[in-house]
């Protein structure tokens, strides 16, 4: 009775072992580059190919960074500097168009900070509410502010 049933139980023990021994699955194997190259741009939103920050090509005193938001969504702040006692910087946020290759924004907001002789800065929200748009283009980033038309002539090149 021992013996058969030790042997009913090395039987089993070696069904199980064979049964599951040897098996690769697809999953298994490494993929290739192209396949990681898919899967990532598929992870990625559109906007993401455009994220980084952008130097004003003529004076070089204005930067625009441009961040990957939620459900394609850019967040942008551009900032501006007047001096070593001023400084001016716009929030915006907007969702990329790849037809138009641009970021339509209706929520920027402008503030100004100053800088005393003491070293005390102080903030000032200029206007909220402010609507325009970024268009990518060969030469550059250019930035077309409905608000003030302040960088209607202005290029924005990629640094970063």
């Amino acid at each position: 009775m021992k013996r058969g049933m030790t042997l009913c139980f090395a039987f089993m023990i070696c069904f199980a072992l064979l049964t599951s021994c040897g098996r690769t699955e697809i999953s298994d194997a490494a993929p290739d580059e192209t396949q990681l190259t898919l899967t990532q741009a598929k992870e990625q939103p559109p906007i993401a190919s455009k994220t980084g920050i952008y130097t004003e090509s003529q004076t070089g005193m204005g930067s625009v960074e441009i961040t990957a938001g939620n459900n394609g969504r850019a967040h942008i702040v551009v900032r501006w500097n007047n001096g070593a006692d001023e400084s001016v910087a716009w929030n915006m946020s907007g969702e990329y168009n790849t037809k138009k290759d641009s970021i339509r924004y209706e929520d920027g907001f402008k503030s100004v900070t100053t800088t005393d002789e003491s070293g005390e800065s102080v903030t000032s929200v200029v206007y909220r509410d402010g609507k325009g748009a970024f268009s990518f283009a060969d030469d550059g980033l250019h930035w077309d502010d409905d608000e003030e038309h302040f960088a209607d002539a202005l290029v924005f090149v990629r640094v970063k």
